[in-house]
């Protein structure tokens, strides 16, 4: 059962993310507004559920759900604000048909260093952590649909208006398959504003 936030149990996967702020979802949208015309998609993210992913876990028993809670809220305490910048929109595959769209990030050293020291707390859990590369991103559109793109993506700056925010807290989101918005915080850890 989910002991955060008093609710009853949503789901067995859970994730530990940065939210979006509302400003920057809303610019987000706007991106993906205009790029449908050009891609082809099964599933494009909704503004609620924009996130950086840190971390995803899939079905987490009770007991390592309270061992990671404790130890992400203690990290939490001790890091400060940051900023992260959108610098763009890319893919992940084949650039004809990418199986993601998703706005990139520039490099955030505060970023990478949180994410490290989190995992490592998590590994001293008995969490098996991807180890692949971390590469930071908003997932705007997953799983192509048909075909490939008619055209380049169309020139301009699509986070114009929302390019950075600080980030203040992360949250593990629990998965609400076919619900809207499909993920839904469980818990918040917030940082030190110094």
């Amino acid at each position: 059962m989910i002991i955060e936030k008093g609710m009853k149990k949503l789901s067995d996967h859970f994730f530990l993310a940065i939210p979006v702020p509302e400003h920057v979802a809303v610019g987000l949208q706007q991106t993906a507004d205009s790029l449908k015309p050009y891609v082809s998609y099964k599933r494009w993210t909704g503004p609620q559920d924009f996130h950086i992913t840190l971390f995803f876990f899939g079905a987490i028993n009770d007991d390592k759900r309270l061992k990671m809670i404790q130890s992400v809220r203690e990290i939490a305490q001790q890091t400060a604000f940051f900023r992260v910048t959108l610098s763009g929109i890319d893919g992940f595959g084949d650039k004809q048909q990418p199986r993601v769209l998703f706005a990139s990030l520039d490099h955030s050293q505060e970023l990478t260093e949180l994410r490290e020291r989190i995992g490592n707390v998590l590994a001293d859990i008995g969490f098996d952590l991807e180890a692949r590369a971390f590469h930071p991103h908003i997932t705007i559109a997953k799983r192509w649909d048909q075909g490939a793109f008619q055209h380049s993506l169309p020139k301009g700056d699509y986070t114009r208006d929302s390019q950075s925010w600080e980030v203040s807290h992360v949250a593990l989101f629990a998965v609400r398959p076919g619900q809207k918005p499909q993920y839904q915080s469980v818990a918040d850890f917030p940082f030190q504003k110094e």
